[in-house]
């Protein structure tokens, strides 16, 4: 049995840069296993820009997410995990799982949701896929009941996907520097923490870079968003002791 360890769900094949890019991240994190739930399905081979993330995108391939993770979470609360994580901003087969299945399973947005209403109250979220998919974070926060913590929805305009095809890490420091107008903003409208709505490796390390940069500028953090999930999914193994 695995009681106190985590099962990391990646949407991407093993066969995959990004799945790799991902293994090595969670290297820090003894706790914690990666599996992917579409080892053999071809599925939803993983993008290569932001401008395949469209509506038509997630009409085709987000209903089509949920039987993969659910399976793959009753299949980790059978093994025995102490808790399983979904990497994916739209948490899919979350709703689901929280009720059908009685191990904590911890989706990536609502981790970064409560912890930024924890700690800080006020958050702003910064949204990194097509401008017109911002809606989609606005209905996701009301959902979760966290609408009363949401500043704004701002546009970060990057293509985490361009990077991981292409097998680079971008110039952090550059990005942040170019991201603090819109960190401005945020501060300026009431915002005490931004959320970066991802769940790429390379966006939980700018995410590190930023905060260093506007923590003390602006009076504002950033959550980093992998490892506020698995934060948040250690403190739930913590609270549901095996009996």
């Amino acid at each position: 049995m695995n009681f106190n360890k985590i099962l990391f769900l990646a949407h991407s094949n093993p066969t995959e840069y990004v799945f790799e890019d991902t293994r090595n991240y969670l290297k820090r994190f003894h706790d914690v296993e990666i599996k992917s739930v579409f080892e053999h399905s071809n599925l939803a081979p993983f993008p290569k820009s932001v401008k395949e993330i469209n509506l038509s995108y997630m009409a085709k391939f987000g209903p089509l997410y949920e039987s993969p993770f659910f399976n793959a979470m009753l299949d980790a609360e059978k093994s025995g995990y102490g808790a399983a994580v979904v990497a994916s901003w739209g948490d899919p087969a979350i709703g689901r799982a929280v009720k059908e299945l009685k191990f904590p399973v911890v989706g990536l947005a609502w981790a970064n949701y409560k912890k930024a209403s924890e700690l800080y109250g006020k958050f702003s979220i910064l949204h990194t896929h097509l401008p017109e998919l911002m809606d989609f974070n606005k209905m996701q926060v009301e959902m979760y009941g966290f609408q009363g913590n949401l500043v704004s929805s701002e546009h970060l305009d990057l293509d985490v996907y361009e990077w991981l095809n292409k097998k680079t890490k971008p110039d952090y420091q550059f990005l942040a520097e170019n991201t603090l107008p819109i960190v401005e903003k945020c501060a300026e409208k009431g915002a005490k923490s931004l959320l970066i709505a991802c769940g790429s490796p390379e966006l939980s390390e700018f995410a590190q870079v930023l905060d260093n940069e506007v923590k003390n500028k602006f009076g504002i953090r950033v959550l980093t968003p992998l490892d506020t999930m698995i934060e948040t999914a250690r403190e739930r193994i913590k609270n549901n002791p095996v009996s």
